[in-house]
C-alpha cells in the first residue's frame, strides 16, 4: 500500500505544482474566476482601467507561496513518507489538507466552482494516498 500511496500523494504533489506555476505565470485565468465569482463583474474592465494589477500581484504571490509549500513536501514524501516514519504523515496530513482544504472552503464560499473542483480533487487524493498505508504508519509493529 506504500507504493501506491506514494503514486498517489506523487500526483498530488504534480497537480499542486502545476496549479502554482499556473497561478504565477496566468494569474488572471487562475484568479479571474473568483474575482467575478465574487464581484460579478470581469476581470477584464478592471485590467483596462490599470485596476487590477495589484490584485494580480498578490495572486502571483499566493501561487509562489503554494509552490513553496510542494517543494517541501516532495521532500518530506521521499524523504520520509518512504520511510514510513509518522512525522512525514502527519506534516503531509496537516500542510495539505490546510492548503488543498483552505481553498476548498474559499473557493465555495465565494461561489466560484471552477475553483473548488480542484481543491476538492486534490484534498480527496491527499486523503487517499495518506490513508491506503494508514495500518502501516499506525497499525502493530509500526514503526514510529
Amino acid at each position: 500500500m506504500l507504493r501506491a500511496a506514494t503514486i498517489v500523494l506523487t500526483v498530488v504533489i504534480v497537480f499542486a505544482g502545476v496549479y502554482a506555476v499556473l497561478t504565477i505565470a496566468l494569474p488572471d485565468i487562475i484568479e479571474g474566476v473568483t474575482f467575478e465569482a465574487v464581484t460579478g463583474e470581469s476581470l477584464d474592465g478592471l485590467q483596462a482601467a490599470g485596476y487590477a494589477r495589484p490584485y494580480l500581484i498578490i495572486a502571483r504571490h499566493e501561487g509562489l507561496f503554494a509552490l513553496t509549500t510542494v517543494i517541501p513536501t516532495g521532500f518530506i514524501l521521499y524523504h520520509g513518507f518512504r520511510r514510513k516514519q509518522r512525522w512525514a504523515w502527519w506534516a503531509i496530513l496537516l500542510t495539505s489538507c490546510l492548503g488543498w482544504g483552505w481553498g476548498l472552503v474559499d473557493s465555495s464560499l465565494h461561489g466560484a466552482v471552477i475553483n473548488a473542483v480542484p481543491h476538492a480533487a486534490g484534498l480527496v487524493l491527499i486523503l487517499v494516498g495518506l490513508f491506503l498505508p494508514f495500518r502501516e504508519f499506525f497499525g502493530r509493529g509500526a514503526v514510529g
